[in-house]
């Protein structure tokens, strides 16, 4: 049987559901702003408001191996004013969620064969005295089980 390409582009969203599910982040179907004691959680882009936010940016797929590509997205960590440890804690607990040298099921039937943090940056104050950090993973997907080409 042919090897037929897989198209990863929407992981960021299993990504963040996972994140969820582990207790990480807030609800990504619901209230963001409401406070719950986890960080709210978007993709693409943050909301300027609550404070304390995730952002997963990405991913980009690297077609290397057309079904179990290479992907790459960076997770944005804002904390509130001051609160440069606040950032510092949810990141590594995302972190502690996503690595992992052995395969773990997402949402959607969607197996990551591994997933590393490759670089991570200094948290940083923003304009608004909010810490905010980046960390950058790679991680190589597998094709659902239940997947048909056409």
């Amino acid at each position: 049987m042919d090897e037929y390409p897989y198209d990863h582009a929407d992981a960021g969203i299993s990504i963040i559901q996972y994140l969820h599910a582990q207790g990480v982040v807030k609800d990504p179907t619901g209230d963001q702003v409401e406070d719950t004691g986890q960080p709210a959680i978007y993709l693409g882009d943050m909301a300027d408001n609550p404070d304390r936010a995730l952002a997963l940016i990405g991913p980009w797929v690297d077609d290397d191996d057309c079904s179990n590509p290479a992907l790459r997205f960076m997770i944005v960590g804002r904390g509130a004013p001051g609160d440069q440890l606040g950032v510092m804690d949810d990141m590594a607990r995302v972190m502690h969620v996503l690595w992992s040298n052995y395969p773990y099921l997402l949402t959607a039937n969607r197996e990551v064969a591994y997933c590393h943090r490759v670089a991570n940056d200094p948290p940083v104050p923003d304009q608004n005295g909010r810490f905010r950090r980046v960390d950058t993973y790679e991680t190589r997907m597998r094709v659902p089980k239940d997947f048909q080409p056409l």
